[in-house]
């Protein structure tokens, strides 16, 4: 199991690390072909996706993993697109009564340009995120690394291409959109479209939706809040601010944030199907041991760069980037230790869902949410980007912390004591 473990890991870690170096490599060239405001535009559309996204399945996609009947989690699948699908038609009429109610507070038209493409990206989302998790459920991970692999390069070079071609935000939000339908497309290649009706089984849909009900009322509150507390620097940063400072700390965000949620999510991936049937089968100290050893692997695997961005952030900015992103580097010297424990943390957060703690994540992801708001608002008033987005960062780095010792103790470190669940990581085949 141990091999098995390590090889599917090494498979999507492959597909996200080829992901990775590309989105990487081409964020140099892009940060040269746009401006800050085009950056700082895009923002604003992706956080606002990435909080949809959260809503749009109802969180019935963390259930996939559970069931042990295939044709449960093929129901689970059905619904999830089902629900998706409706959200994709409520953002349709929300985008434009929201331009009506709210073009006092963002003014720019180009914002409300990009806006208008938020349906159709929701609905991509709605399908591919829980296709993703029932292809890991049924092992198929070299399509989940290609996956990634097409969305990179196609979001990448069609960005790249539009930018060149003078489309401003408008590219990187095309470039958005063309990775998310490929990367569909190619998922949905590893399904039998013949056996498409048993996603959609009615009666078995209804039994799923009432057996995991505690994922849409108590996990989707807490994941949206989470998410949302995350994105909440873009939105306040344009009311205090503007849209270059929201582009300087997006460049920031993007160049810590695509390697910590590629690598994380491939972890995460196999993490979750591997620590899902060690719960079922009660084995208690090799949970532990895998939660521990995943904790020290992804926390070696980070601090480097977490060093070098704290030591040479804004010249490694200004030198790879341009003059232009000084600024941005200055932001990722103090959000580079959050992104660390970020990174560390985000795959162990499926044990809050083995062990059926989600009501302790809905608190958790309250009281981080008040934090993060009130932080940004007290030095957003007081005309400091550059403190807010430190402030932010500390917060963030409180209480992924707090989230790991946690996590550690609910997998077992109180009954096998700390100091033994060290021991277990070291001893542990």
């Amino acid at each position: 199991m141990a091999s098995g473990f390590l090889r599917n890991t090494v498979v999507l870690m492959t597909g996200s690390g080829l992901a990775q170096v590309f989105t990487l490599g081409i964020t140099l060239l892009l940060a040269r072909v746009y401006s800050d405001v085009d950056f700082g535009v895009m923002a604003i559309f992706a956080a606002t996706q990435l909080i949809l996204a959260e809503l749009s399945n109802a969180r019935y996609d963390n259930a996939i993993m559970l069931p042990k009947e295939n044709n449960r989690a093929s129901s689970l699948l059905g619904l999830c697109w089902l629900i998706g699908s409706g959200v994709s038609v409520f953002v349709f009429m929300g985008v434009f009564a929201a331009e009506q109610l709210l073009s006092g507070w963002v003014a720019e038209a180009k914002v409300w340009a990009l806006l208008h493409w938020l349906p159709l990206s929701s609905l991509l989302g709605a399908i591919l995120q829980p296709l993703t998790v029932y292809l890991n459920r049924n092992n198929q991970y070299r399509t989940i690394a290609v996956a990634k692999v097409v969305q990179a390069f196609s979001t990448g070079l069609t960005s790249l291409y539009l930018g060149y071609a003078g489309w401003g935000a408008m590219g990187l939000l095309v470039g958005f959109v063309v990775g998310q339908l490929l990367a569909l497309i190619f998922s949905l290649t590893a399904l039998s479209f013949s056996s498409f009706g048993q996603f959609f089984h009615r009666t078995e849909m209804r039994l799923v939706a009432v057996e995991y009900k505690h994922f849409p009322l108590y996990s989707s509150a807490s994941t949206l809040l989470n998410t949302f507390s995350r994105q909440v620097p873009v939105y306040l940063l344009q009311y205090f601010f503007n849209s270059a400072i929201v582009g300087q700390f997006s460049m920031a965000n993007r160049l810590l944030g695509t390697p910590v949620l590629l690598v994380a999510q491939s972890f995460g991936q196999v993490f979750y199907q591997r620590a899902a049937r060690e719960h079922e089968l009660e084995q208690d100290s090799s949970f532990l041991a895998l939660v521990v050893k995943t904790t020290r692997n992804l926390f070696a695997l980070g601090i480097l760069p977490v060093l070098l961005l704290g030591i040479a952030g804004p010249q490694l900015f200004a030198w790879t980037l341009g003059p232009k992103w000084l600024e941005a580097g200055v932001f990722a010297q103090y959000l580079a230790p959050w992104f660390l424990l970020l990174f560390t943390v985000n795959p162990l957060t499926y044990v809050l869902n083995i062990k059926s703690k989600l009501g302790f994540e809905l608190g958790y992801n309250v009281a981080i949410f008040i934090a993060r708001t009130a932080v940004l608002a007290w030095f957003g008033y007081a005309g400091e980007p550059v403190w807010a987005v430190a402030g932010f960062a500390l917060v963030g780095v409180l209480f992924n912390g707090f989230m790991l010792g946690y996590i550690w103790y609910i997998s077992g470190a109180d009954k096998l004591g700390w100091q033994k669940a060290w021991e277990a990581v070291w001893h542990k085949s």
